[in-house]
């Protein structure tokens, strides 16, 4: 017998049909219970004996909880309002229910036939939420292991059955290229996994996409009884681990450096209980019946970050057209775009074959789960960590449609001397006195050629908004002053310091990034500090670059080269770093956002030589020079 029971409410009370019991009449003060206008009681939960839970809605969606005795009577409206010892024994109850829905999940093929766990998700999600309190269930943290050291795994499902689970096999299902698997499911419509018991495909597979770059994936084998969920973590969403519930194990292959290594501790653990304890009733749903589309997404804010957005969002975009034909293209969640952070405006511009698969409705991870367990659609991540030149062609087509396109040719064609990038970093892991080393540099360069165009770039404004909304950087909301504020500032100066000198300044703080690209194309040399700023001026325009850096950043930082090396963008031009002998870092000044002491190293500023970088700076633009036999424009 189900522990849901029906309702019937008239002008006269409240009735639960109890089934065996009878028909209840709910009472309150003596009397029976009426309910306030707009009030309407939609069902009674008799799983914990002997109380029972009454639901109620009102008309406004607010949602109230009624715990009932087993007559009927009304006790309280809230489980801390119960007497201690009802109240203990409800919340017991309540902890061995939810640890069992918990349970079926991570551990049981049939989740979704179990009569438990569909009574528990049939309540309303006030009445879910009062009976958790807030609390997860005890689960084990599950051991860490690599395969190749550790062996075969060995575990007993929940029918009793033992299972061994082959090393070599778990190694082939650690190896699995998810982007292929990605690509069969939207050509197929279902997503398959090797299993880990004898590496045969297993086409039960539903993803929780947790995060940006953590997607968890359910399997289940019914052949031997298994469930088992893999976790793809990283840009390319690379297998990172198997974890195995029954074994209270996760297995994972030896890769120390991967980012994302500390998700094989356990930590993933929480987040898909939470997502579960969230999405409950929908999931459910979805999980019992089939997938009807699948679904790329991207990153919404606080990840939207202009240097993963041309390093892996455009890329993850780009291998959908190239990889798919356009009847299997995936449904595309752009919950960046549909917030209004959109470097580019609507994803359609750079990929007008997908624009009638793009979905702005959802601004969230949450959103997105609700929308797409409610119409059977299977979220998953394309990644990538590698920029094209097509990359940079679809970019170069949108730039040449910005206002300031025309304005910024005829700049390049009338301009008799370089034309330059100065790349303003504020916050951190930059340059100490910036201002000063660009105003000394743009008069040596100007003396040196007769004139200089300086492009000072900044932060961007998002789309269709006024110059100080723009995107913020990464921990900005720890900055003792706003990092466009402090731009502006230092552009104020430029002006003052470079006023008597043939100089001609472009200011780009603060304009959207169409505007401020196709001022930018036109340079002959970009100077910049090591940091997110390098994605606009390599990997959009692939300038020629001198980068500025500190010395524990190009000695120890793993990814100092993701601007220049061809593993991570196609046909690089030239870029070059200061000479390590004219840096010094200077870990003792505070930067303008503070960082975790963690990560000091990376982020403290430094000094540089000035004559011995300007001198670098003037060897690099009288090389472009002897080629071009001047300043000649094409």
């Amino acid at each position: 017998m189900t522990a849901l029971f029906r309702v019937i409410q008239n002008e006269a009370g409240i009735w639960i049909d109890a089934g065996e019991r009878g028909s209840l009449q709910v009472m309150l003060d003596g009397g029976p219970a009426i309910l306030g206008a707009g009030w309407s009681a939609q069902g009674a939960f008799a799983g914990f004996t002997p109380l029972l839970l009454l639901d109620l809605l009102h008309t406004n969606g607010q949602r109230a909880l009624w715990i009932l005795d087993q007559a009927g009577t009304f006790l309280a409206d809230g489980i801390a309002k119960l007497d201690q010892d009802r109240q203990a024994r409800l919340l017991s109850e309540a902890r061995s229910c939810l640890d069992h829905v918990v349970d079926a999940f991570l551990k049981r093929p049939d989740f979704t036939d179990d009569p438990q766990v569909q009574d528990f998700f049939g309540l309303s999600r006030v009445i879910r939420d009062e009976l958790s309190q807030g609390r997860q269930p005890v689960l084990p943290t599950p051991r860490a292991v690599e395969i190749g050291s550790h062996g075969d795994v060995t575990l007993t499902t929940p029918s009793g059955r033992d299972l061994v689970l082959p090393a070599a096999v778990l190694t082939t299902c650690l190896g699995t290229a998810m982007h292929d698997r990605y690509l069969d499911a939207c050509r197929s419509g279902v997503m398959r996994f090797p299993s880990p018991v004898d590496g045969q495909l297993v086409d039960d597979v539903r993803g929780l996409a947790l995060w940006h770059i953590l997607t968890v994936w359910r399997c289940v084998d019914r052949r031997n009884d298994l469930v088992f969920f893999v976790l793809a973590a990283g840009f390319g969403a690379p297998v990172l681990s198997i974890w195995l519930p029954g074994a209270d194990l996760v297995a994972h292959a030896s890769d120390p450096h991967r980012r994302e290594a500390p998700l094989i501790d356990g930590s993933h653990v929480a987040p898909v209980v939470e997502h579960l304890l969230e999405h409950g009733p929908r999931l459910l749903t979805f999980l019992g019946r089939p997938v009807g589309r699948f679904a790329h997404f991207t990153w919404p804010v606080p990840a939207v970050h202009v240097g993963h957005y041309h390093w892996n969002e455009l890329p993850g975009l780009e291998s959908i057209t190239l990889g798919l034909a356009p009847r299997d293209y995936p449904l595309v969640y752009d919950l960046g775009g549909a917030s209004g952070n959109c470097f580019y405006g609507t994803l359609a511009l750079l990929f007008p074959e997908l624009s009638d698969d793009i979905e702005l409705s959802c601004t969230t991870y949450a959103d997105m789960a609700r929308h797409a367990y409610r119409h059977g659609v299977q979220p998953l991540r394309f990644g990538s960590a590698y920029v094209s030149a097509g990359i940079r062609r679809r970019i170069a087509d949108v730039v040449m449609l910005a206002p300031a396109a025309a304005e910024a040719a005829g700049l390049r064609r009338e301009s008799t001397g370089p034309i330059l990038v100065a790349g303003l970093r504020v916050e951190n892991r930059t340059v100490n006195e910036l201002g000063a080393f660009y105003a000394e540099l743009a008069k040596r360069i100007a003396a040196r050629y007769g004139s200089l165009t300086l492009i000072i770039d900044g932060h961007n404004s998002k789309v269709d908004a006024v110059r100080d909304q723009t995107f913020t950087s990464y921990l900005e909301h720890r900055a003792g002053q706003q990092p466009v504020e402090v731009e502006r500032q230092m552009v104020a100066d430029l002006r003052s310091a470079l006023m008597r000198h043939p100089v001609k300044i472009v200011d780009c703080v603060g304009m959207t990034l169409t505007d401020n690209l196709a001022w930018m194309r036109t340079a002959d040399l970009c100077v910049a500090p090591w940091g997110a700023g390098l994605a606009k001026y390599r990997w959009a325009l692939n300038l020629q670059t001198y980068v500025l850096v500190s010395n524990v950043c190009r000695l120890t930082k793993g990814d100092v080269h993701i601007y220049d090396g061809p593993e991570n963008m196609e046909t690089p031009s030239r870029q070059v770093y200061v000479s390590e002998a004219l840096v010094t870092d200077r870990p003792d000044l505070p930067p303008l956002v503070p960082m975790d002491s963690q990560y000091t190293p990376y982020y403290v500023n430094y000094d540089v030589d000035l004559d011995g970088a300007v001198a670098e700076i003037i060897a690099e633009l009288d090389g472009l020079a002897a080629a071009r036999a001047g300043w000649a424009r094409e």
